[in-house]
């Protein structure tokens, strides 16, 4: 079963009235995390909160692998993943930073989101299952990994045209 935001979930009423400065390490052991498009497995780490002048301020260090669909042969693989961020959230709206996060009136912080956004920022732009991954034919799409289809590769064969015409202007 897939584990909701709501793990994310910090009640940081004691945090509010506590002195400035001090700080509270919260522990998380996640097995499995689904939040909308993103699936993450063995989720763990620490999300620190702070006490400030401004509100509760959240460091946060996760690493987990997240399921990605490689670029080149659209098979589905687990990448490992370092989630981390800075984030503080204000106790008023005079408060507010660029983020505007505020701590909510029962004190109940949702982190999930945070997670959500900073777990799709560690991600590759173009995820390959492996540096070596020949990803699929252009003319059967075959994946090239398993099986060799018989087809020219574009990479290996893109200039080859450019290359004999060059080679005849040398004989000439």
């Amino acid at each position: 079963m897939d584990t909701l935001r709501q793990a994310f979930r910090i009640n940081v009423g004691f945090l509010i009235s506590a002195d400035i400065g001090y700080y509270r390490e919260f522990d998380f052991e996640i097995e499995r995390y689904r939040d909308d498009d993103l699936l993450l497995l063995d989720l763990e780490g620490i999300i620190k909160g702070t006490r400030t002048q401004q509100g509760i301020f959240f460091e946060a260090d996760l690493r987990g692998k997240v399921e990605l669909e490689c670029s080149r042969c659209l098979v589905n693989y687990w990448q490992p993943i370092r989630i981390q961020f800075e984030e503080l959230y204000a106790f008023t709206r005079d408060q507010i930073t660029d983020s505007e996060l505020i701590i909510p009136d029962n004190a109940q912080i949702e982190l999930g989101e945070l997670v959500r956004e900073y777990a799709i920022l560690g991600c590759p732009i173009q995820p390959k299952c492996s540096e070596d991954c020949k990803g699929l034919c252009a003319v059967c799409g075959v994946d090239l990994n398993k099986e060799d289809c018989g087809h020219r590769s574009e990479q290996e064969n893109a200039f080859s045209k450019l290359l004999e015409l060059k080679n005849k202007t040398k004989d000439n």
